[in-house]
């Protein structure tokens, strides 16, 4: 038996609730959702367990459960010193010196036409993400990551070296 919708994060997030209380625009979502679900009363057009109306309006939403809003390339806001946030995990030079090599590597690897492209933006990104106790070095990696993502032009991975040797009171390893 399908587990019923009414149950799952997706009713109870209220994440979807302005497509579902769409009555005709949501209807291809809600045809989606009662293909995978159980739904009221096997309906298309049921009726809210939560009790909103049809034409919901953000506002009408509960707060603490609304969708985030999302940056301009489309994805989710994520928390950051740059933005006051938190941290999302604790910084550690040494990963961040760990990654940026791995990132160096990959790259001259890709312009030597092996696919690692992705792999490298991937290891710029955890950089960058355990770099955010140094806000500076942090903002250099992000800028130096989406440089490389937009338009191939691969980071100052020596500078990035002796930043990094800099903060950990050692000498720069080229």
């Amino acid at each position: 038996m399908a587990e019923r919708f009414a149950d799952t994060f997706h009713c109870r997030s209220h994440a979807h609730c302005r497509v579902c209380r769409d009555l005709d625009g949501g209807r291809p979502w809600r045809v989606l959702m009662s293909q995978r679900f159980a739904v009221p009363a096997n309906m298309l057009d049921w009726d809210c367990p939560e009790g909103l109306p049809w034409s919901v309006e953000e506002i009408n939403v509960p707060e603490e459960t609304r969708p985030p809003k999302k940056n301009p390339c489309g994805c989710g806001k994520v928390r950051t010193p740059r933005d006051g946030g938190p941290p999302t995990r604790p910084s550690c030079l040494h990963c961040v010196e760990k990654h940026l090599g791995a990132a160096w590597v990959l790259i001259a690897e890709h312009q030597n036409g092996y696919p690692h492209r992705l792999l490298a933006i991937g290891h710029l990104h955890e950089a960058e993400e355990e770099s955010q106790a140094w806000p500076k070095l942090h903002t250099a990696i992000r800028e130096a990551r989406r440089a490389y993502q937009q338009s191939g032009q691969a980071p100052d991975f020596l500078a990035f070296s002796e930043e990094v040797a800099r903060r950990q009171g050692t000498a720069s390893r080229r």
